[in-house]
């Protein structure tokens, strides 16, 4: 893999929080290549990697409600410690020591706390974060938000399988509109799927920038750490 070099954004201010897809951890290539980029930023820039998992274990869009949602809400956050898990053990075998907290009570990963998960991300150690935030109806896009604003990090990096923010589904529309750059007021206006509503709330509140980006192509991740156009962002708008 390409070594990751040349100007860094000024993490000075920003800091990174990569949300990682769990679809991810289904396709071994894609992730040894995101372990690779990741292991290549420790101690250049401040960065934090919160992982995903849950829909691909209780079933995305099963439609349950009550009761039967908080059980599967549970059996998803374990299924982001178990991706959280793998992580840490990859990094481990490529000479990297992460830092792994969960917000689900485990007896052999660290339980998240605010202050210790800041002073790993400022001292420039990856910290992997797993649980989502501990609780049932709360996605891990509101639990990357939440956790990017305890941390300090100003920038998330929400990593899918495609390019970016669309007018429309471009698997299912060919004629949608893809875009580079957007304000907050925009995404709203246009009723455009970026983050589930509590997640993007936060966000905006926070004037977090977001920044969707396809994690499946190689290099994305340091392009974006380089500050290339990889992706859309989505920002506060002049005067918002």
């Amino acid at each position: 893999m390409e070594k990751i070099k040349g100007q860094f954004i000024n993490e000075k201010e920003e800091g990174l929080l990569l949300k990682l897809s769990g679809e991810v951890f289904s396709h071994l290539e894609v992730l040894d290549g995101i372990v690779g980029e990741i292991a290549d930023l420790i101690g250049k820039v401040r960065f934090a990697v919160l992982v995903g998992g849950g829909n691909h274990v209780r079933g995305a869009g099963s439609g349950r409600s009550g009761e039967d949602r908080v059980f599967t809400d549970r059996m998803g956050m374990i299924g982001t410690l178990l991706n959280g898990l793998r992580l840490e053990s990859m990094m481990h075998d490529a000479g990297i020591y992460a830092v792994h907290m969960s917000a689900v009570p485990i007896a052999w990963v660290r339980r998240y706390d605010p202050v210790g998960a800041r002073n790993t991300f400022c001292d420039r150690k990856l910290l992997i974060l797993s649980g989502g935030v501990g609780l049932p109806y709360f996605s891990t896009d509101t639990a990357a938000v939440l956790r990017a604003i305890e941390i300090g990090a100003k920038r998330v990096l929400k990593g899918t399988k495609v390019k970016g923010v669309y007018s429309d589904d471009p698997e299912r529309n060919p004629d949608a509109c893809f875009f580079e750059e957007l304000s907050y007021a925009e995404v709203l206006a246009q009723n455009l799927a970026v983050m589930d509503q509590t997640a993007f709330s936060l966000a905006r509140e926070y004037d977090l920038i977001i920044q969707v980006f396809d994690v499946f192509s190689p290099g994305n991740i340091g392009r974006l750490v380089r500050g290339q156009r990889v992706g859309t962002v989505v920002k506060r708008g002049v005067g918002a």
